[in-house]
Formats: C-alpha cells, structure tokens, sequence
C-alpha cells in the first residue's frame, strides 16, 4: 500500500482520510517539522494546503521536499479552495505538481490521487506487452472509481486452449482475443485490462442487465472465433452486476470469478452472470 502524506489543517485532512483510507497508508500534517516527518516517514506521495495562512507551501515544496535526497521527484498535489488562480497554476507547473479543488467530490478526488499515484510506476511497467492493455492492478484503479458511483457490470473473459487446465496461450491468442475485447468495449466505453495469466478483466459502466451482457458475450465469443480463424479455443466469460449485494469491490471480483468458473462447467464458449 503506497504512504501517503497530507498537509493541511487537521478539519480539512480528516475528510481527505475519510475517503483515502482504503486505499493509501495515510500520515497527516499541519506543517511543522516537515523535512524531519519526511525523512522518517518517508512517504510515497504529498498532497499539501496551499491556502492556509501559517503553511509556506512554497517554501516548503523547494527547501523540505525538492532538496531532499529521494524525494527531489515525488508526485505532489496542491489542495486548494481556488484551484484556477493563476498564480497556483504557475506554481503548480514550476513544481511539477497537480491541482485538487476543495471541497472534494469523493469518486473525482479518488481519480486525482490514482492519477498522481501512478506517475511513480513508468508507463511501460503498467502496460501488458503483449495486448497493450493496463495491468490488472492499474486497471481495476480505475474499475474501483466507478464501482463507487453503484453502476456497471465487471466482467472476466478467459480464452484458453484447454477447457479446465491452466495452460498458457500464445501471444498472438492473447492478442487477437483482446482486440476484439477492446473493439467490442467500444459500445460501452468499457475499461479493459489485463491480469498476469493473460484472463482479460474489464467493467461495463452503466450495464446492470443479465440479457445485455449476455448478448455481449454471445458477440466477443462469436468475434474472437472468427478472429482466430479456427484455432481450438475455449473463450469463458463471467459477469457480476454492480449493485446493493457488493458493499465493496473484492466482493464484486469474487462473484465475478464464480461466474467464471461456472461458464466453464456449462461448456466452451458460454457466459454466465451473477
């Protein structure tokens, strides 16, 4: 879990716990002693106040964090209750810094925050180099900021040699299985990503009907055997509705592979939905 550091004023921190907690090791600041905290506490990202009067900001940016060995390129976001002035905007570009307005609309806020976070992982280690998808842990960041709005379907399609042993696939399986994946997600505006035994996991916003999603599959399995050409393939996909029975997201993804495993047990090329 990535440490996060927030300065600001402990009324206005508290609400940013609130809605990070879950996802990010959390220390709070109101300024004082920051160089030391960083040094002991050495956090992997910073959000800091930009308007509360007793917090240089800037000089705090330039002398206890630029100028600190290992932190001279960590990710930072100024808090602000006017995040368009001009000055900030300068500021925030000098630094190489993002700009949060408050207050915060939660699902946004946590958007912002995964954005900063993956400045630290390079772009070629957060992409599949086979397919071009995001992994599945970059993928699912995203997947979880919409769960949160209670709307979509997640979805796990498997394209396999053999119907039950995990055995791995050609690239080129893999590859020809998620283009048709991405095309098909297009419908939708559907996230799509990759997980490492090359199982594609995707989420459809929106999409709560069991009719719709089965009719979607019916059209991925249909299009990945043509795109194949005849090659033996098993495609299995599971479905697991985003809805009051999934107070959190692991429950949505276990569901989602029962759903899996159970289109597996039905037979080649079938879906089935939770």
């Amino acid at each position: 879990m990535l440490k996060l550091m927030i300065v600001d004023r402990k009324e206005n921190s508290d609400i940013a716990v609130a809605i990070l907690k879950r996802r990010y090791d959390i220390i709070t600041s109101e300024g004082k002693g920051l160089k030391e905290r960083l040094l002991a506490e050495k956090p992997d990202l910073l959000m800091i106040a930009t308007d509360v009067s007793d917090i240089n900001y800037k000089q705090l940016i330039s002398d206890s964090v630029r100028r600190t060995p290992g932190f001279e390129n960590m990710p930072i976001a100024f808090l602000s209750n006017s995040p368009a002035n001009p000055a900030l905007l300068m500021t925030a570009n000098i630094f190489g810094a993002i700009i949060i307005g408050r207050p915060y609309e939660p699902v946004e806020f946590v958007g912002q925050i995964a954005s900063l976070a993956e400045k630290l992982v390079p772009v070629k280690e957060r992409l599949d180099p086979v397919t071009g998808l995001h992994k599945r842990e970059y993928t699912e960041e995203h997947i979880q900021q919409l769960f949160e709005k209670k709307s979509g379907t997640l979805f796990i399609i498997d394209v396999a040699k053999f119907r039950f042993a995990s055995q791995p696939i050609s690239d080129e399986i893999s590859e020809k299985s998620a283009e048709v994946v991405i095309e098909e997600g297009k419908t939708f505006g559907a996230i799509i990503g990759v997980q490492k035994d090359r199982k594609l996991i995707g989420y459809l916003p929106g999409i709560n009907e069991r009719a719709i999603c089965q009719s979607w599959a019916k059209n991925v399995i249909r299009k990945i055997q043509e795109k194949l050409e005849g090659q033996k393939v098993y495609v299995s996909i599971g479905f697991a509705c985003n809805d009051e029975k999934t107070p959190e997201y692991i429950d949505l993804y276990q569901l989602c592979d029962r759903a899996l495993n159970l289109s597996r047990e039905r037979g080649s090329n079938t879906s089935a939905y939770y």
